[in-house]
């Protein structure tokens, strides 16, 4: 991996590492008695500085993106290619504002409640109440992991090590849907479960919390790595560009749609 590429992603991974820590510490242990300081860094509440961090690791892979878009671009401007890489930027940016603005929830639980008004239950089931928003959004995602995988895998070529940090990125963020929707089922079936693990309810759940958030940190800290690497390796690829050592992953495909 490349210079920069380790740099980024040991500070993301470092990050992430200390709001687990401060998680656990703050929020879960009780010892703290300010309820502001919880709140600050509890994992499972919106607007406070793990949000803030999610939506940096975003805006970090949005401007990667950028940058192999923009490289791409001048390689060959009439390539599929350089059109992907700004979809992915736009995307990474919608989900960098989501993660502040909370709007796939605020969207979830709005169609869930049209959807209760109009009687389309039956239609429309809803496994996890206090999620709503997987409902509709799950598609979305699973056909956008899906995608991006292709594009990337391709991208990275005979690059073993980086594919299998792709493949690690997807199932961060497959476990941590499951975990979410897990948290949004019926308190009954949390008793259940629970009761199986021989575990508290409140406990599980907590449990799941820091997990899912800890995935989706550690995903997008990953992600950020492999597209950090394409963007150097796209960067290196223009004409007059200083080569820098890069020729050992020549193999990486530079940008060719």
């Amino acid at each position: 991996m490349g210079q920069p590429a380790c740099w980024i992603a040991g500070v993301a991974l470092a990050g992430t590492v200390t709001l687990v820590l401060l998680d656990l510490l703050i929020t879960r242990s009780g010892m703290v008695p300010w309820e502001f300081l919880r709140e600050m860094f509890d994992l499972g509440v919106e607007g406070n500085v793990p949000t803030w961090f999610a939506s940096v690791l975003w805006l970090l892979a949005a401007a990667a993106s950028i940058a192999c878009y923009l490289a791409d671009r001048r390689l060959s401007p009439s390539g599929t290619a350089s059109r992907i890489w700004l979809f992915m930027s736009l995307t990474f940016l919608y989900v960098s504002v989501d993660e502040v603005a909370t709007i796939h929830e605020e969207v979830g639980s709005f169609l869930k409640e049209q959807v209760r008004k109009h009687s389309l239950g039956g239609i429309v089931p809803f496994g996890s109440p206090d999620s709503p928003w997987i409902v509709f959004y799950l598609p979305i995602m699973l056909a956008f992991l899906g995608f991006m995988l292709v594009f990337l895998w391709r991208k990275l070529g005979a690059r073993k090590w980086l594919k299998l940090a792709l493949v690690l990125v997807v199932e961060c963020y497959l476990c941590a849907i499951a975990l979410d929707y897990f948290q949004g089922l019926e308190p009954q079936v949390h008793r259940m479960v629970a009761y199986k693990l021989h575990a508290r309810p409140g406990h599980l759940v907590d449990a799941t919390i820091v997990a899912e958030e800890a995935l989706e940190l550690v995903g997008t800290s990953v992600l950020i790595a492999v597209l950090t690497v394409c963007a150097q390796h796209a960067l290196e690829a223009l004409p007059g560009a200083s080569s820098g050592g890069g020729a050992s992953d020549s193999s990486l495909p530079t940008g060719r749609g």
